[in-house]
């Protein structure tokens, strides 16, 4: 399948990261700190899967933010910027879900407003590349 054969579906995962984005600003107004950084987390994962897909690559069912920063930047190396970030982000993903996981973290007015500006981050760059990407592709045709 050619990347305008998947638009609806990369459009789909990139509007559910947005939405996680804003479930994540709503969970620090509510004063639900772990569960925005856990929406930071998400937002990061579908923006990456949309990425994926938008280059023929159907998102894994995997949760790791290293493994999908490492795969997008076989297509776009300057992703790797944000392999920090994504460590960051990563950490939010167990923790934040299971009772049964050991926390490490102090959930923070200040570490949730970092976890959301990395996240915005990341996404409005990934954002940008997939748009592209979609329109290059239908302009080829």
């Amino acid at each position: 399948m050619s990347a305008p054969e998947h638009a609806t579906d990369v459009r789909d995962w990139l509007r559910r990261a947005l939405d996680d984005l804003r479930w994540a600003r709503h969970s620090l107004n509510g004063g639900f700190l772990p569960q925005a950084c856990f929406g930071c987390q998400q937002a990061v994962e579908k923006t990456l899967k949309s990425f994926l897909l938008a280059y023929d690559r159907p998102p894994r069912r995997i949760h790791s933010l290293p493994d999908l920063l490492k795969e997008a930047a076989e297509f776009d190396r300057d992703a790797d910027q944000f392999q920090d970030s994504v460590l960051v982000l990563d950490a939010y993903y167990t923790p934040t879900r299971y009772a049964d996981t050991p926390v490490a973290v102090d959930y923070t007015e200040t570490r949730v407003r970092d976890a959301i500006e990395r996240a915005i981050t990341i996404v409005q760059w990934f954002e940008a590349r997939i748009e592209r990407r979609l329109s290059d592709h239908a302009e080829s045709e």
